[in-house]
């Protein structure tokens, strides 16, 4: 009942962030959710989850730290145009997403997270982080290249954390950081809540399916996740990069962030090809499996 209650108020402090407009609160909502969400990891009672509780507090923590001075230096100071104070703000926010290069507590605290907590640190936890990126007001030639900087790298940093990955959690991990990279694409394309409505679903599909055992809807569903046609994410991606091209962004972010999607296949596959050999045997399939899980 505890953990019922404590999701369903989170999820009313997120409709609430997204109604508004004032930077602080939002900020200030950002924090709230995040205590809610310790919270919720203490409500399963397991020892394990010491670990990630205080590695996901320690970089939240800092990363609403960053968030708070640099809107108050925006709304207050009229440090809107200063450099300085807009890097604080994108590191702030690189802390909350995951991306890159404040991807470091991701992994970690995803390979000893639950499926259902994994699910709402994946999709409610982004929602008002994400809201704060869209109103990011700078709209420089440089700030926009800052924006595909950070986008490809944590494409590629995602990639690279999935390639080297040996557990389902983990790879769930290096796929978060990879779409964090794909949401500052999409804020430059003003497609980002039809991408992350795109990449919700999926990742809800895929956790739910696990939770429930269901090893072939898994294995497709890992495939939707990865951005092969014709499942969602390759939608969202398509028309995120479309949109970019329209825009004369230069190749040399495009191209990367290709790559970067076919060669994080690799372990998508890899996945998907496990539950659908094992969708057989499904009793079998559980125990088996749990190794890579």
């Amino acid at each position: 009942m505890g953990f019922v209650f404590l999701l369903l108020t989170l999820l009313q402090v997120m409709l609430v962030g997204m109604l508004v407009s004032n930077w602080i609160a939002l900020v200030l909502l950002m924090e709230l959710m995040l205590f809610t969400f310790v919270f919720l990891l203490f409500e399963y009672k397991l020892l394990s989850m010491s670990g990630p509780c205080v590695k996901y507090f320690f970089a939240q923590t800092l990363g609403g730290v960053l968030l708070l001075a640099s809107v108050m230096y925006m709304g207050f100071m009229n440090f809107l145009d200063s450099w300085f104070v807009n890097l604080v703000f994108l590191f702030g926010l690189c802390l909350k997403f995951g991306a890159f290069p404040m991807h470091f507590w991701v992994v970690p605290v995803a390979e000893e997270l639950p499926f259902m907590m994994l699910g709402v640190l994946g999709v409610p936890m982004k929602v008002l982080p994400l809201n704060l990126l869209v109103a990011w007001p700078v709209q420089s030639q440089q700030a926009n290249h800052l924006l595909m900087v950070l986008g490809v790298t944590s494409m590629v940093a995602g990639m690279i954390f999935g390639l080297w990955g040996s557990t389902l959690r983990g790879i769930l991990g290096a796929s978060s950081v990879t779409h964090s990279g794909w949401f500052f694409f999409s804020a430059l394309s003003m497609d980002t809540v039809k991408y992350f409505i795109l990449y919700s679903l999926a990742l809800l599909l895929v956790l739910g399916s696990l939770i429930w055992g269901m090893t072939l809807i898994t294995s497709l569903m890992m495939i939707g996740l990865s951005g092969l046609p014709p499942f969602s994410v390759f939608f969202g991606k398509l028309m995120v990069l479309f949109n970019l091209v329209q825009m004369n962004i230069p190749l040399v972010y495009v191209v990367p962030a290709l790559f970067t999607s076919i060669f994080s296949l690799y372990y998508y596959l890899k996945y998907a090809f496990i539950f659908f050999l094992q969708q057989k045997k499904f009793f079998y399939g559980r125990a088996g499996l749990s190794f890579l899980i």
